[in-house]
């Protein structure tokens, strides 16, 4: 780990630290005035389009929002849109687990419409929306204070619209918040083009997280080379925000230098990892691990590729329940969220949890790991949005990683305790450290 980011302004403003490569983040939300004593001057930097996909090709930072392509490429690809975009902030946070992006919003509003804002006039965009977490009002009110004193200010040229995102898991996805901010509701929908030509208003429409725009403020504000000393050497560089879910719901906050062993930030949350039965690594479209696979991993996303891992959005979550009934909660879950527009997802995925729910509690029929099999198979990579796929994944996930637990179940028995689902169906709390 570097020393640096002992002094990395960072998305977390907060004393308390661990071994220098770990803070913890508070509900306090920010003023302006707490904003300034944290990053400096008044006035935010600002920059010209070539300018910020020069330093953000050169800092090296990857989204935030679970798919981790590269800023600076997806930022490049606007460039005949300069002057007639508008650029769209996405902190929905769909998945139930993920809690990072609502907590960063209370924290640090300033931060990330200070990352929309130099986005914006780097895009000279007309408009800036922030979709922000459904029914969380410690969000609402946070975001609005922070724009009352911009407005006041006047810091932002470009102005930035809040809205709420509508409820449901399907909401959070891309096209889904072009539909949203369409006025057509929740639904994801076909954009052939990349970058999105069409998007919001029918105009070239910038999407990304709103982790990223807060990175990009810290990267404007910092420089590149700051932003590039921390991590691995070779890269990944930078920072993450990180979910980390307990075995009975409670959920920590953290933002981890990139590097830092998965383990060290797992212990500093107090979570036992030897009393977990199962690992949830990237949340809904990541694996059910067993808990050894994760002891020896780092935050490094392409090393965890590698592995068949990752932590996609920024999840990690711990059950004691059996992996098998935590993997049904999930597919009836996603089952449940089907936006009703393809088959695969509307037909598919409600078949796919009614075979997994069999095998998970003891009714499985006959060949009915091989019928799971042939759903997967038939669902896979068909959906009009990638909500399938993360069923088929956490499902072949489970049945692979637990290989010995499903032959088991398939003579109507388990190896594991009957703990509450932990994965799906929890009322998740904050978790206080001791």
């Amino acid at each position: 780990m570097s020393s640096t980011f002992t002094n990395w302004p960072g998305l977390v403003v907060s004393q308390v630290q661990a071994a220098g490569s770990i803070r913890v983040m508070p509900q306090r939300s920010m003023s302006f005035p707490d904003h300034l004593r944290a990053h400096g001057d008044l006035r935010m930097p600002k920059v010209d389009f070539a300018s910020l996909v020069e330093m953000l090709d050169e800092a090296g930072l990857s989204g935030r929002g679970g798919a981790g392509f590269p800023t600076a490429k997806k930022l490049a690809s606007m460039a005949s849109y300069v002057g007639r975009s508008i650029v769209v902030a996405n902190g929905s946070e769909s998945e139930p687990l993920a809690h990072k992006d609502e907590s960063l919003l209370i924290h640090q509003p300033h931060l990330v419409l200070e990352g929309i804002a130099i986005v914006a006039g780097a895009l000279g965009a007309s408009k800036a929306y922030l979709m922000a977490k459904t029914k969380n009002q410690m969000v609402v009110s946070a975001v609005e204070a922070a724009l009352r004193e911009r407005r006041k200010l006047r810091l932002d040229k470009v102005p930035v619209t809040p809205r709420i995102a509508d409820p449901g898991y399907t909401s959070g996805v891309e096209t889904s918040i072009i539909q949203q901010l369409n006025g057509k509701g929740p639904k994801p929908a076909y954009f052939p083009d990349r970058p999105i030509a069409t998007g919001v208003s029918r105009k070239p429409t910038f999407i990304s997280n709103v982790e990223t725009y807060a990175t990009i403020a810290l990267i404007a504000r910092s420089g590149p080379s700051f932003y590039r000393s921390m991590g691995v050497q070779g890269g990944p560089y930078g920072s993450q925000l990180l979910t980390i879910v307990s075995h009975n719901g409670a959920y920590i906050v953290v933002e981890a230098e990139v590097g830092t062993p998965i383990s060290e930030i797992v212990n500093y949350a107090q979570v036992d990892i030897t009393a977990a039965s199962s690992v949830l690594m990237g949340g809904y479209f990541g694996q059910i691990v067993q808990p050894d696979r994760i002891v020896d991993l780092k935050l490094n996303q392409p090393e965890m590729k590698r592995l068949g891992l990752g932590v996609g959005a920024g999840i990690i979550g711990f059950s004691s329940a059996c992996p098998l009934v935590e993997a049904s909660g999930i597919v009836a879950y996603l089952a449940s969220q089907t936006a009703g527009q393809c088959g695969p997802c509307f037909l598919g995925l409600p078949a796919l949890a009614k075979e997994i729910g069999r095998l998970a509690h003891g009714a499985a029929m006959p060949k009915g790991v091989e019928e799971i099999g042939r759903l997967a198979d038939q669902i896979v990579g068909r959906g009009g949005c990638a909500m399938p796929d993360g069923a088929i994944i956490i499902t072949r996930s489970v049945m692979k990683n637990f290989a010995d637990e499903v032959r088991l179940h398939e003579s109507s028995r388990c190896s594991f305790s009957k703990g509450r689902p932990n994965f799906s169906g929890t009322k998740y709390e904050r978790l206080r450290l001791n």
